[in-house]
């Protein structure tokens, strides 16, 4: 009797166990199935004068058109004055643009929106990139706030973005 009673934990002991490593494995792939095959860094870079902040997409609930905002923080000593702002997200271009304000000094943050002709899914992952044209002025006190900065778009600065809408 003692032993069919030792027969018997041992037969628990290594099947359980072999259950155990059998159970672990399978969760392990079901964990890997579900792991995404590519991770996006959401965000913009900019390159030149401007430090990229954020960046949003926002669809228009009214027309098939989105918007695209960036918010940069301009590095340049002096001032900047800003003449257009257009984007191009998964090749498509914006149809108009603007930044505000138009005539930063260094420190400022600028808001630039893109109005964009697509109309993104909820959860969407957008790519593409943006460019600046403006002016760059002489640096106070050789310009004073006052003096005209012309605005001839002789400057171009760049980014890119990486955006999920909402």
């Amino acid at each position: 009797m003692h032993v069919r009673g030792q027969s018997a934990i041992e037969f628990i002991s290594v099947y359980g166990f072999a259950l155990l490593i059998i159970g672990t494995m399978i969760a392990l792939v079901a964990v890997f199935i579900n792991v995404p095959k590519v991770t996006y860094h959401f965000g913009c870079a900019s390159y030149g004068g401007f430090v990229c902040e954020d960046v949003a997409l926002s669809p228009n609930s009214l027309t098939s058109h989105s918007s695209l905002y960036v918010f940069l923080s301009n590095r340049q000593p002096g001032i900047i004055n800003i003449s257009t702002f257009n984007a191009v997200i998964d090749n498509i271009k914006s149809t108009s643009g603007s930044c505000s304000p138009i005539r930063t000094i260094q420190g400022n943050t600028v808001t630039c929106v893109a109005d964009m002709p697509l109309n993104p899914k909820v959860s969407g992952i957008y790519t593409g990139y943006f460019y600046i044209k403006a002016d760059y002025c002489a640096p106070p006190p050789y310009l004073e706030a006052n003096m005209v900065c012309s605005a001839n778009g002789n400057l171009t600065f760049t980014g890119s973005v990486s955006v999920q809408s909402g």
